[in-house]
């Protein structure tokens, strides 16, 4: 069980995966957090966002993190070592909904 989600602003959406053995928090901090359930251990943190994240999606493989934020981007994330694949930038507004399907798409 987590005690306590240490993000040092406000948590802005909460995801589980589609098996629900992790929980991904984004925040106003411009990070996500992967959190392992059974133990309660943070195992990543992803950092590239420039603004608030406003929207998390993981596929049904757990393979990918989708975050959407205020800085415009959608950025696709290695789920296994928390390494960037691909940046989506040609956004004219923030992100307010990153969905699964796109990651199925790649």
């Amino acid at each position: 069980m987590i005690r306590k989600i240490d993000h040092p602003e406000k948590i802005t959406v909460i995801c589980f995966t589609p098996d629900s053995q992790f929980l991904i928090t984004g925040g106003e901090d411009n990070s996500c957090k992967i959190w392992e359930l059974s133990t309660g251990k943070l195992i990543q943190v992803l950092i590239e966002h420039d603004g608030p994240i406003t929207s998390i999606a993981v596929p049904n493989n757990n393979s990918l993190v989708i975050s959407g934020s205020k800085d415009k981007l959608a950025i696709i994330w290695s789920f296994k070592d928390g390494s960037v694949m691909h940046k989506l930038s040609a956004h004219n507004d923030y992100l307010v909904k990153v969905m699964q399907k796109l990651a199925l798409s790649l």
